[in-house]
């Protein structure tokens, strides 16, 4: 039997041509990213400010952080996605918006760029496996500061912490 061998010029062929299948692959598996992060812009543009702080928190609670990113006012989870993969559960409630004091807003040099301003304080407990060091108490009660760019934006988490 003869063995059959390519030519130099059909090996590069050949493997241009399995670069571009991959390639392709990869564009297809971002274009399905860009479908959902329109998808979860288009389903959090109405809705509320104490919604959108409990998409967030329900976005962490289901370990999505793509649905975390579409919240928040530069695209970044926050230091919570540190730990989205390796929770183990969470539980949370959104217990009020609060007052956002004199005091904060003079701390947020950029607050007065914004349309609209509202503080939420949350009540949440993270879980995870033991050989993960969580830097969060349990029944931990962080303020989330969520803002509207412009009267027509929706609403988005600008930072968490305490006020």
């Amino acid at each position: 039997m003869k063995k059959r061998r390519f030519r130099p010029g059909r090996r590069l062929a050949v493997f241009l041509a399995a670069v571009a299948v991959v390639l392709s692959g990869y564009g297809a598996y971002q274009g399905i990213g860009a479908i959902r992060n329109r998808q979860y812009a288009e389903q959090t543009r109405h809705m509320s400010a104490e919604q959108v702080v409990q998409f967030y928190f329900t976005a962490w609670q289901h370990r999505n952080g793509r649905a975390m990113r579409a919240v928040t006012l530069d695209g970044t989870p926050g230091m919570e996605n540190e730990f989205v993969m390796w929770l183990s559960s969470l539980t949370f409630s959104v217990s009020e918006e609060v007052p956002a004091t004199e005091t904060y807003l003079r701390g947020r040099r950029d607050y007065k760029e914004y349309a609209d301003l509202k503080v939420y304080g949350v009540i949440f407990t993270a879980n995870y496996p033991g050989f993960i060091e969580s830097g969060f108490s349990p029944g931990q009660y962080w303020d989330y500061v969520v803002v509207k760019e412009k009267p027509d934006s929706p609403w988005k988490i600008s930072g968490a912490g305490f006020i």
